[in-house]
């Protein structure tokens, strides 16, 4: 393993974590990979620490106030660093291990146990060294951690508590490759009931950490026999703790541990440029009274955390999210998570936020677990916290200070509601309302007044009913028409003339066209106007779009095709029973059979795939798993496809006309099975995607598709799209000029712009005519839509390492800049060959526009739109930018 992979690695795993991927490796080749059981519980005894840094709500009150949303994340996250910086070099020092950063907490731990993965029986005097060992270590961080002056009369210090006693290190999880742990049992309830009692700049010692060290420490007797630490009386040897030694063939196991938002910049050496500030939506997830009681495998409570932690990593990676922490303490387990964070941005995270907490919520309360959430939306610092050796990729803002707060006033309304009283403990705050309330019905509640905010905050509830609500598919290309469309008459031209050659010849080569373009250039649009023009041809119209937040749903993109197939939308008000009897007298006969489809129904549950039905398992697909099912679910469907279409239409040739709007969104599973869909004739498929890296699955498809590239509106177009939008005949000069500037040529930015501009009160129309009657200097920044933002995001985060820094230093370069130029402002080595390569990528993915010098004619370079380079400026700290500008 390299080596300054391996401690880039190592710095974001326990060691307790390392310790055993070590003890596991042991006797095995480089070539055998080492790889835990799942779920797996190790007991050996320790004394555990737990510093909590107070005055830290305060301080995030205080920054949000002072530097804005923004500015004081980015101030916090600057002074965490300092801070846990000086904490972990003493830590270190004496021997601890940090297990867990818990927000503003730290989590250490000193182990008893000398044998790795061997039960320990030690005696009174190990453990007493290692709880000597912590109580000097706390001793030292208080002497030199406090009273820390931050500004506006804001002082940090530690409050610390000490357990000590049998603990277990518990792994969990495994979906999709990621492994949570977490230290388990009596001394982390100590620990923290302990800590709760310890003022800011006290340490107090559990009862069993006392007995074991009362002659050597000065304490104060405080409740059930809790002690405030005040001398230790004899010193012990400072021991820094030996860092294990990992094989290659532990490093699969250990990249489990690490999120997938570090890993690339890791391994590309650029771990300092992942840091940013990101929109996410924040959910604090609380499990009450349990996880301090997870042990042995043999015991029940192991499986029953894996089946809580699988639950919660489902449920969550359904929509994108992210897990970044996973805490235990005396009130039991909490869990943040994240929607947002890298590679996964969406300009509906605080939707996505609140259907995760909602199925989560439902998932553990069907394992018979009580939980509160709390939901927030804001900006964020995302980066490491730590210190080079000892790290965490971690959120930092008040988002994540509030959202901490939501939950435990859902804990609070749930702990005092009527127990028949069906209902969400999830409290989401204003942010995430008003993007979700589009598609989620709330209950709006009485503002409450929280730790660390002046101000009541604003308090939303997700209703039950929105159960109902989320099962039927979506299905955008079936509304009723708009107004005209406007700008695209070849366009659409040509791609009636594709589906007149369809209609006129029983085969077509390619069968497949890709229509792409930049997010809200109009592609969907497009797709809506081209189903309404061709109802009355002589074909069969079935239409579906990807969606991101169902991008883990196997077949997602399939459920509406085939519910409009079996007609299976009128069938919700009747039993599940009678929808399975409907279905299965649709199914269709196959050769030499006569009134009865025993073929058909002998694979119908593989159509629980697209169709909610439920169906047991026959003895055929019983034994069906894996890859094999897949196969057979595909050939399945596909064959449902030309009998359901002619039980539609009485036709048994009738050419049929795919629509897949926006393709790059489809889970994996709808794309292969409509790459394999293609073979059917006579066929035409027209797929709508962003423009997108060579290499995504998309493009490979068809290895001849035919191509329709949108490009920009022109401004006439814009005009009159405003006029349409607006209701009027025509535009102020200064208000077609500013549409020019700004909109760029995009349909869905210039109606951005037009409605912030009427928002805010710019607008007036006279005699028809809408006029802007003021200045862009007095209007300010205008807003770029979420839609455009998360698709300038997401094409950041699709990037590999190295281009992702070039393009960020590109937004701080000069506007217009040559190789050279930005050569000179990279933070590492990248030969000018290199980066023009990389740069020219970036052309190709519009993110970037290339022209000839007249001078010299050397290729010089600019953002393709002004709205992709404030985004990416927007992801930068304000020391990047100090570091790259060299100020």
């Amino acid at each position: 393993m390299n080596v300054v992979k391996e401690q880039s690695l190592l710095s974001y795993v326990p060691a307790l974590v390392t310790r055993r991927l070590a003890a596991r490796a042991t006797g095995t080749t480089e070539a055998t990979a080492v790889a835990l059981p799942i779920p797996e519980a190790e007991r050996f005894p320790a004394a555990v620490l737990f510093a909590d840094i107070a005055g830290f709500t305060r301080m995030v009150e205080w920054l949000h106030h002072s530097a804005g949303e923004v500015g004081g994340a980015e101030q916090l996250a600057e002074i965490l660093n300092l801070y846990f910086s000086q904490m972990i070099e003493i830590i270190t020092a004496h021997g601890g291990e940090v297990v867990k950063f818990a927000g503003d907490a730290l989590l250490i731990a000193w182990t008893a146990q000398t044998i790795p993965n061997v039960t320990s029986y030690v005696a009174d005097e190990d453990l007493q060294e290692v709880i000597l060992r912590a109580t000097q270590c706390a001793l030292a961080l208080q002497e030199r951690c406090e009273k820390m002056d931050v500004g506006n009369g804001v002082r940090l210090s530690l409050q610390m508590g000490i357990g000590a006693g049998h603990v277990f290190a518990v792994h969990l999880g495994g979906v999709l490759g990621r492994t949570a742990f977490l230290l388990s049992g009596d001394p982390l309830v100590q620990m923290s009931r302990a800590e709760d009692l310890a003022q800011s700049g006290q340490i107090v010692l559990s009862p069993e950490a006392w007995q074991l060290v009362k002659r050597q420490t000065t304490t104060k007797r405080l409740v059930d026999d809790y002690r405030l630490l005040k001398q230790l009386k004899t010193a012990v040897d400072i021991q820094p703790a030996i860092a294990p030694q990992l094989p290659p063939s532990a490093e699969p196991a250990l990249r489990g541990y690490i999120p997938a938002a570090v890993l690339n910049y890791l391994e590309a050496g650029f771990s300092a440029w992942r840091a940013e500030i990101r929109q996410v939506t924040v959910l604090f997830i609380h499990l009450p009274s349990f996880g301090t009681s997870i042990k042995h495998p043999y015991q029940r409570t192991l499986p029953q955390a894996q089946a809580v932690m699988e639950a919660l990593q489902t449920n969550l990676y359904r929509y994108e999210g992210s897990i970044n922490k996973l805490n235990v303490d005396d009130k039991g387990i909490t869990l943040v998570a994240a929607l947002g964070l890298p590679p996964f941005a969406h300009r509906d995270d605080p939707l996505r936020g609140v259907l995760a907490a909602m199925d989560v919520q439902q998932a553990l309360l069907e394992l018979d677990r009580p939980n509160s959430i709390g939901v927030t939306t804001g900006q964020v610092f995302c980066g490491s916290i730590g210190h080079p050796q000892v790290c965490e990729y971690t959120i930092v803002g008040d988002a994540v200070n509030l959202a901490s707060r939501l939950m435990e006033t859902a804990q609070k309304e749930k702990a005092s509601a009527p127990a028949d009283r069906e209902q969400y403990a999830i409290h989401c705050d204003q942010a995430t309302y008003e993007v979700a309330r589009k598609e989620i019905k709330f209950d709006k509640l009485a503002p409450v007044t929280v730790k660390g905010k002046t101000k009541p905050v604003a308090l939303y509830r997700p209703r039950p009913e929105n159960k109902a609500i989320r099962k039927i598919p979506f299905r955008p290309l079936n509304e009723q028409r708009p107004l005209p469309l406007i700008g695209r008459d070849q366009e659409l031209a040509w791609l009636l003339n594709q589906v007149d050659l369809l209609t006129e010849q029983a085969d077509i080569e390619p069968n497949l066209v890709v229509v792409e373009g930049e997010s809200g250039i109009g592609k969907t649009r497009l797709l809506v106007e081209l189903v309404h023009r061709i109802r009355d041809k002589n074909l069969f119209v079935l239409a579906t779009t990807g969606r991101r937040r169902e991008i883990y749903t196997p077949f997602y993109a399939w459920q509406s095709i085939f519910w409009e197939l079996f007609n299976f939308h009128a069938l919700f008000p009747l039993g599940l029973a009678e929808q399975r009897s409907k279905i299965m007298r649709q199914l269709p006969l196959v050769a030499g059979e006569r009134g009865y489809p025993a073929q058909a129904l002998q694979l119908a549950p593989l159509l629980n795939a697209v169709l909610p039905l439920n169906l047991p398992d026959t003895h055929y697909t019983r034994k069906l798993t894996g890859e094999e099912r897949r196969a057979a679910t595909h050939k399945f469907l596909l064959s449902l496809l030309p009998p359901l279409v002619y039980s539609k239409t009485g036709k048994s040739q009738i050419p049929m006309v795919f629509l897949f709007d926006d393709v790059h969104l489809l889970d994996a599973d709808s794309l292969q099975l409509l790459q394999v869909a293609m073979a059917q004739r006579p066929s035409l498929f027209i797929v709508t995607t962003r423009l997108l890296p060579h290499d995504h699955a998309v493009q490979n498809l068809s290895p001849t598709p035919s191509r329709l590239h949108l490009a920009h509106l022109s401004v006439a177009d814009l005009t009159a799209l405003v006029c349409q939008q607006r209701r009027t005949h025509a535009l102020s000069p200064s208000f077609v000029e500013l549409l020019s500037h700004q909109a760029e040529g995009n349909p869905l930015y210039a109606q951005t712009i037009t409605t912030h501009l009427q928002a805010g009160g710019w607008l007036q129309q006279s005699n028809g005519v809408c006029e802007l009657p003021v200045s862009l200097t007095e209007i300010g920044d205008l807003p770029v839509p979420a839609t455009m933002r998360e698709a300038v995001v997401n094409v950041v985060d699709s990037l590999p390492p190295r281009q992702q820094l070039i393009l960020k230093v590109t937004a701080v370069a000069p506007e217009l800049f040559a190789v050279s130029d930005l050569h000179a402002l990279l933070p590492t080595t990248i030969t000018p060959a290199q980066l023009t390569a990389d740069l020219d990528e970036m052309v190709k993915l519009h993110l970037l526009h290339r022209e000839l010098r007249e001078s010299d004619r050397q290729p010089t370079y600019q953002f393709a739109h002004r709205f992709g380079h404030d985004v990416v400026k927007g992801l930068l700290l304000r020391a990047q930018r100090r570091q790259l500008l060299g100020e």
